[in-house]
């Protein structure tokens, strides 16, 4: 299978999950805060923008609970991922990436 192929695949798969039609474990993943981050940084790495997005604003909800550097510094690498992903990412999740960056290092 070719790289992309298999990204869009797990896309595909990831986006049923989050909808709720498959893999119904990720709904109780999703209930934590790490889960959440868990999910989006999948969601991110599989280029699955628009399926991240509300992931990504949940997240953002919670920001000033996140007391573990870990989570911290891996919020900063999936904000990473998302900027230098270049024009894949929706306009929406590039922006919150930005806004997730400010809250992360001036908190």
């Amino acid at each position: 299978m070719r790289p992309l192929a298999g990204a869009m695949r797990t896309a595909d798969i990831l986006g049923g999950a989050l909808r709720g039609s498959l893999l119904r474990p990720l709904a109780g993943a999703m209930r934590t805060l790490a889960g959440r981050v868990s999910c989006l940084q999948v969601l991110v790495h599989a280029q699955a923008w628009q399926e991240a997005e509300p992931v990504l604003v949940e997240v953002m909800a919670q920001a000033s609970e996140i007391a573990s550097a870990r989570t911290v510094n891996l919020l900063l690498r999936v904000a990473n991922r998302i900027e230098l992903a270049g024009t894949g990412p929706t306009s929406t999740l590039a922006d919150s990436a930005q806004d997730l960056r400010r809250l992360l290092t001036c908190a």
